[in-house]
């Protein structure tokens, strides 16, 4: 999809988009291009942003992502032993966002992330990172309304809020 201000590159199927000659492909190189990727994996992080630095060389000026996904979105804090102390491990959402943020990626949306600590990453980085809430918009595609007697079982404590969420809007009983 492209308008005279911004270009949206977008395949059906893939993780992330592959390089394009832009130039060739939409007659000209746009100023702003959005990339609208799944990054399941620090391999697709790290595709997209050689992706993007491939746009930035054809002359495409502002780069934003628009992330369906992201890698290791849930690795986002250390964990505490039964005795209290903290076990050693590396917190790879920090990775990720450093690894966005020191691109030619000039920002981001996520859409639905599990919590807003990649977007407190990716601000102390300096790095804008918007979150999109699509409950709603997912909630009637899916078509929950239509759902007789439904029951929300919330899977874990990162999801326990989204599982009130839907709860409330479905009228109905929650476990956790």
């Amino acid at each position: 999809y492209t308008n005279a201000h911004a270009t949206f590159l977008f395949q059906p199927g893939a993780q992330v988009p592959s390089c394009l000659d832009l130039k060739s492909v939409l007659d000209h190189v746009p100023k702003l291009l959005f990339l609208t990727a799944s990054t399941f994996t620090t391999e697709h992080v790290a595709g997209l942003r050689g992706v993007a630095e491939e746009y930035k060389a054809q002359g495409v000026e502002k780069i934003i992502v628009l992330l369906t996904a992201l890698a290791h979105e849930r690795q986002d804090h250390t964990f505490t032993a039964p005795d209290g102390s903290t076990i050693p491990q590396v917190t790879m959402l920090k990775v990720i966002i450093d690894v966005l943020a020191d691109s030619t990626i000039d920002g981001g949306i996520l859409v639905q992330p599990h919590s807003l600590r990649p977007i407190e990453f990716a601000l102390l980085r300096g790095f804008p990172l918007l979150p999109i809430d699509a409950f709603k918009y997912m909630v009637e595609r899916a078509e929950l309304t239509s759902i007789k007697n439904p029951f929300v079982l919330g899977p874990d404590k990162g999801r326990k809020d989204e599982a009130r969420m839907l709860a409330a809007y479905l009228r109905c009983p929650l476990g956790t």
